[in-house]
């Protein structure tokens, strides 16, 4: 039975894992520039080591929750290749996920 350091780490990765109708909460790592007045502006999504992409444009910036996968935070509208998705910062535990479909990355 694990616990300590090992339980947390389990209960994390459960969360991370949870499936939400077809989607889940992936974590993922974000290039920002961060503005004098204190905005934070995403540039670029890494979702790991292969697979990053410019973010053409931010579209719109709101506090809002996600429905797909759950959470709350800053939800950016942002332009990628030509298509319109969300991009959230939870600032409760600051992190940046997306909606992503089950079974890719």
């Amino acid at each position: 039975m694990p616990f300590g350091y090992e339980a947390r780490e389990m209960e994390e990765r459960k969360k991370q894992e949870k499936s939400f109708g077809g989607y889940k909460k992936q974590y993922v790592t974000v290039d920002t520039t961060i503005t004098a007045d204190g905005k934070m502006i995403p540039k670029k999504i890494h979702f790991d080591s292969y697979h990053s992409y410019e973010i053409d444009k931010v579209l719109e910036m709101r506090r809002a929750a996600s429905l797909k996968v759950g959470g709350n935070g800053i939800r950016y509208t942002v332009r990628i290749l030509n298509k319109q998705t969300y991009l959230y910062f939870d600032d409760g535990e600051f992190k940046w996920f997306v909606e992503a479909k089950e079974g890719q990355k």
